[in-house]
C-alpha cells in the first residue's frame, strides 16, 4: 500500500477529491475553492505546471459534469463536447478558474526563473527579488480567484431550476391549434423576433439568419446605406444593456438562467449565445427521444414559456425600480384565475400587444401620434383606439394590481384550452 501511494500525486489527489465531494456540508463553490487551494499547494511544493492543470481540469470537470446533483443537466447535456463547453463556461465565468491558472503559472515560472538566472553574473543579486515579486503576484491572483468564487457575484441557475417552469406547464397539455393563442404568438414574434419561425438557429450567429436580414434590408430605398447602418448598429448594440439583438430564445434563457449578476453584460451575453442552444436544443432532443405529445410544436411551446417567464419594462408605481413579468401583467387583467395559459388566451390581443411593447423601453414612447408605426408591421389586426385606452388605464391601474377597471381586456368569446 505504501508503494502504491508513494510519489503518486494523481492517485492521492483523486482520493482527496472524492473525500471533498462526499462532504455534504460544503456547497459546490466551496468544494472548488478547496480544489484550487490544493492545486496551488501542489505547484508550490514542486509539481509540474502541466500536471497541475491536468488535475485542475479533470477534478473541475468531474465536479461540474459527472458528479453533479443537477439531474436535468445529465438528461439534457449528453454529448461530451457540450459538457466541455458547459464546464469551461462555468469554470471561467462563475468559478473564476482563469485567476487560478494564471496564479499557478506565475508561481511555476518563478521557480524556473530563479534556477535559470542564478548562474548569470551580477543578475544573481536581483534574481531572488524578482522571484519574490512574481510569487507575490501569483498569490494575489490565487486570492482574487478564491474571493470571486466565494462571493458568487455571477451565478446561473441549475438546469433543474431552469426546467421547473416546463414541468409546471407541460407541452402535452397545451392546445397549439387555438386561434387566439396563435395570434398572441404572432404578435410577440412580430415585435421581438420577426424571423423566429423561419430561423433554425437559436441566436443571431447564423449565416442563414444574417442573409435573411440582409435581404430584408436590401428591399429598402437606400440599400447600401441601410445595410451599412444596420451593421454599425449591430456591432454597437450586441453588448448593449437595452437591446443587444437578442433572439427570443436568448431572451428566454437569460430570464430562466441568470440568478445573480444580470449587469455582468459580457458574461451574460456569452451565456445567452451558448446556453440558448445547449438548453433548448437539449430539451427538444429530450422530448423527441421520449416521444412526448406536442413535441412538433416545440417552437410555439417556447413562446408560451416566454409569456409566463420574461420580465417587461413595466414598473410598479410603488416600486419604480421593480419590473413586472408579462405573467403578472396578465394576472392584473384576468383576476384570480390560477390557470396562466387560459388567462393568456382570453385576454385581448391589444393587451398582449402592450405587454410585448413593454418588453422594451419603447412602451414609454407609444402614443397616439406614433401608434401606427408600431402596429403597421403586425400580421394581426389591432384596434388602435383600444390600445391607447388600455395604455392609459395601465398607467393608472396595472401598477396597483387592480382588476376591475379595464375595458375590453378579454375576448368576447372565452375559448377553452386543456391547460
Amino acid at each position: 500500500m505504501d508503494s502504491l501511494f508513494q510519489d503518486n500525486i494523481f492517485l492521492i489527489f483523486f482520493f482527496a477529491s472524492i473525500a471533498i465531494f462526499n462532504y455534504s456540508g460544503l456547497k459546490l463553490f466551496q468544494k472548488l475553492v478547496i480544489i484550487y487551494i490544493t492545486i496551488f499547494a501542489l505547484v508550490v511544493t514542486g509539481i509540474n505546471f502541466a500536471n497541475a492543470m491536468i488535475l485542475l481540469f479533470c477534478s473541475t470537470f468531474c465536479f461540474l459534469e459527472v458528479l453533479t446533483e443537477d439531474e436535468m443537466k445529465m438528461k439534457i447535456i449528453t454529448g461530451i463536447f457540450h459538457k466541455l463547453v458547459d464546464c469551461i463556461y462555468l469554470s471561467v465565468f462563475q468559478y473564476s478558474i482563469l485567476n487560478i491558472i494564471v496564479g499557478c503559472f506565475l508561481y511555476s515560472i518563478s521557480v524556473n526563473f530563479s534556477f535559470t538566472v542564478s548562474h548569470i553574473g551580477n543578475i544573481v543579486n536581483y534574481s531572488y527579488i524578482i522571484c519574490f515579486i512574481i510569487r507575490c503576484v501569483a498569490i494575489l491572483f490565487i486570492l482574487f480567484g478564491i474571493k470571486e468564487t466565494l462571493s458568487q457575484k455571477y451565478v446561473i441557475n441549475t438546469f433543474d431550476e431552469m426546467y421547473s417552469i416546463f414541468l409546471k406547464y407541460p407541452i402535452q397539455n397545451i392546445d397549439f391549434n387555438n386561434k387566439s393563442l396563435k395570434e398572441k404568438m404572432r404578435i410577440l414574434c412580430d415585435i421581438e423576433d420577426r424571423y423566429y419561425f423561419e430561423r433554425k438557429s437559436y441566436t443571431f450567429l447564423s449565416p442563414k439568419y444574417m442573409m435573411m436580414v440582409l435581404k430584408d434590408k436590401w428591399k429598402s430605398k437606400e440599400k447600401i446605406g441601410c445595410i451599412l447602418n444596420s451593421g454599425k448598429n449591430f456591432f454597437k448594440n450586441v453588448f448593449s444593456v437595452k437591446r443587444g439583438y437578442s433572439t427570443i430564445q436568448m431572451q428566454l434563457i437569460r430570464s430562466l438562467g441568470i440568478k445573480n449578476g444580470y449587469n455582468c453584460i459580457y458574461r451574460r451575453k456569452i451565456f445567452e449565445i451558448i446556453y440558448s442552444k445547449l438548453f433548448f436544443a437539449g430539451i427538444r432532443k429530450y422530448y423527441e427521444s421520449d416521444y412526448v405529445n406536442g413535441r412538433n410544436h416545440y417552437k410555439e411551446y417556447l413562446l408560451i414559456i416566454y409569456f409566463l417567464q420574461v420580465n417587461t419594462f413595466l414598473t410598479s408605481s410603488n416600486n419604480p425600480g421593480e419590473y413586472i413579468m408579462i405573467d403578472h401583467f396578465i394576472d392584473a387583467f384576468k383576476g384570480d384565475d390560477k390557470n396562466k395559459v387560459r388567462k393568456l388566451i382570453t385576454i385581448s390581443n391589444e393587451a398582449v400587444f402592450i405587454a410585448c411593447i413593454g418588453l422594451s423601453q419603447r412602451i414609454y414612447l407609444l402614443n397616439e401620434a406614433n401608434i401606427k408605426l408600431y402596429t403597421s408591421e403586425l400580421l394581426v389586426d389591432l384596434d388602435e383606439s383600444l390600445v391607447l385606452r388600455l395604455l392609459k388605464e395601465m398607467k393608472t391601474n396595472i401598477n396597483d394590481q387592480k382588476t376591475d377597471g379595464f375595458i375590453g381586456l378579454s375576448n368576447e368569446t372565452t375559448e377553452k384550452n386543456t391547460i
